[in-house]
Order: structure tokens, then sequence, then C-alpha cells
């Protein structure tokens, strides 16, 4: 009678080569907790006014993580979590080093906080924190008093984000109407006409190119109208002048 052996070989034969596999396996997973993963080198970039250790600090990324294993989407999230940073991507290098990269959020307007300070605004409406006093930031208002809808506070927003730095800085407050049009009171008194918040890059620069020429023919200007950017104009002692 044939022999029965050779059939039940075959399936230990496939038992030991599994076996040996999952050995194999589970030495590798083990690796992954090894030393070779610990994070030596921990590299930031954008952190800014933040800084590099209070980035680490609020990543949960630090000196010796395991960077095989580490989570770099919560770690982004933990960030992201700081109304201070826009937008972070953790990168994972193996087998030791982590690449953090950080996009600050810049503020660009204050809302006042209802406790006699302002907060600092972000071009998308998130508060920041409390501004310092004396900030040159300019404030945001509104002719029916303040807002409560964090639109309206993106909006109002979207106009000082549509200014250069410079500009800004020259600016004391933007004040939207119940109708929606916006006008800016600068420092030095001079009121501008901005019409609906709209083309806002177009009108900061109309604005700047309009103060330029004030300042080239010595002219004291007393408002300014760029409800149609391309076209602006000047009032100086009582009269409108199209500049450009």
């Amino acid at each position: 009678m044939p022999s029965e052996e050779p059939i039940a070989r075959g399936p230990r034969r496939w038992i030991v080569a599994l076996a040996v596999c999952g050995v194999a396996a589970a030495g590798s997973f083990a690796l992954t907790y090894s030393p070779l993963f610990r994070a030596t080198t921990i590299r930031v970039t954008g952190a800014g006014s933040i800084g590099q250790l209070r980035i680490r600090s609020l990543s949960g990324v630090i000196a010796g993580v395991n960077v095989y294993h580490l989570d770099a989407s919560a770690a982004e999230r933990k960030l992201e979590a700081d109304p201070r940073v826009e937008s972070a991507t953790v990168t994972r290098r193996l087998p030791s080093t982590v690449v953090i990269e950080i996009t600050e959020r810049v503020p660009v307007a204050l809302v006042a906080d209802g406790l006699g300070g302002f907060d600092r605004i972000g071009a998308d409406g998130v508060s920041i924190g409390r501004a310092a006093k004396g900030s040159a930031l300019p404030v945001l208002g509104w002719t029916g008093g303040q807002t409560s809808s964090r639109d309206e506070v993106l909006v109002a927003a979207s106009v000082a984000t549509g200014m250069s730095p410079e500009l800004r800085g020259l600016v004391r407050t933007i004040v939207t109407s119940t109708g929606g049009s916006v006008r800016l009171v600068l420092r030095s008194g001079v009121v501008v006409s901005y019409g609906p918040p709209t083309d806002v890059t177009a009108k900061g620069q109309a604005v700047e190119a309009v103060l330029r020429w004030a300042r080239v023919r010595g002219r004291e200007i007393t408002a300014i109208d760029v409800n149609v950017p391309g076209a602006p104009t000047a009032t100086t002692a009582g009269t409108a002048t199209r500049v450009g």
C-alpha cells in the first residue's frame, strides 16, 4: 500500500514557512521600536515669533520620540489648534529626522474685545490673541456698533489684507456701514471712501498712489475716493481732483 507520508509532509512545510515568516515579521516590527528610530534631528522652519522650542512643545515632537511610529497628522492638528499657526506640516524622514514647517497667521487688524482692549485678527478673521498697547494695526469698526458675526469680521479683515504693511500702518480705523460700504480714517485724519469691499488690493494701491501724488506736489488732502480704483480722486481745499 502506498505511504501517505508525502501527503502530510507538504502542509508541514507550509506551516514551518509561515512560522518563519511570522518570526521575521515580528522581529522587523520589534526593530521599529529600537533606538535606531529615535529622533535625533528635529528641524523647524517658519516658527517666527512663536519660537522653535514652543513649536516643538505644541507638536509633542521632542528629542528621542520614535520617528517610525510618530503620528504626523496628530502633531499637525496640535499645532494648528494654536491660533497663531495658520498651517503646519510634519514630515518623518527615517530613521531619525522630523521636519516641522510652520506658516504663522499674520495679524492685519484689531477688533475691540469688549474689555477695553483689542484682539489681533488674521486675514481669515481668526483672533490671534490680545494686542499689545500701542499696536499700529488698523481697528475694525461698524457704524451700527460692534459686530458679533465672524463673517462680518472676515469681510472687514479682507480690506486690511489687501493693503501693504506700510499702508496698514497709516490707517487708524476701517469702518463698515450697515449697507456694506467701507471707509478708512487715516492717522493723519484723511477720510478714504472705499465703497464695497471688492477689488481691495487695487483700492489699497490706489490710496498709496494718491498719497504719493500729494506728497510730491506738496498738496494737503482731506479726502480720497477709490470707489473706482483705476480713477481715484483726492479732495484738496474743498475741490476734488482726479489723480493719475
